[in-house]
């Protein structure tokens, strides 16, 4: 557990010393399968390579483990191949669907935002409008003030 969180924390050198820990007077075996539970962590961190040197050593001289070692790692390889290509393949799914939708709805939206455009520029005159009226009116109250009291 200490492996796995270090690891997905990102600190390199704690997953190894705790994955190592985790080895220590073990049989093969229970290597196996702690390392097949870290793996995702120890990966995370860049300690991956590291990790299977250990295994490696630890299968050193004893062809069953050497057998299982290869084995797992030709599992993990096409697995991780597998996930790479359905990854790719949902995206390009997802971006060919949002693709359609723009498609099917972009004379919609130009529509839409021609509307607001036009609502809001047609506001803006009025408003503009309003302010001239107001400024010529206070400019011919303030001219007739000015008749009247220079009179």
């Amino acid at each position: 557990l200490a492996c796995q969180i270090y690891g997905m924390s990102r600190r390199r050198q704690d997953a190894l010393r705790e994955f190592s820990r985790a080895l220590h007077g073990q049989n093969f075996d229970f290597a196996m399968r702690t390392w097949s539970m870290t793996r995702l962590a120890l990966k995370h961190c860049g300690a991956e390579m590291s990790a299977k040197g250990l295994m490696e050593q630890l299968a050193e001289g004893d062809e069953h483990a050497q057998a299982q070692l290869q084995t797992l790692e030709e599992l993990v390889g096409a697995q991780e191949e597998d996930q790479s290509s359905m990854s790719v393949k949902s995206r390009f799914a997802a971006f060919r669907s949002r693709w359609r939708t723009l498609w099917a709805t972009l004379p919609l939206r130009i529509s839409r935002l021609l509307q607001k455009t036009v609502a809001k520029s047609s506001l803006c005159w009025t408003r503009l409008s309003n302010l001239i009226k107001s400024c010529f009116r206070r400019l011919s109250s303030f001219r007739s003030k000015q008749s009247l009291g220079g009179s």
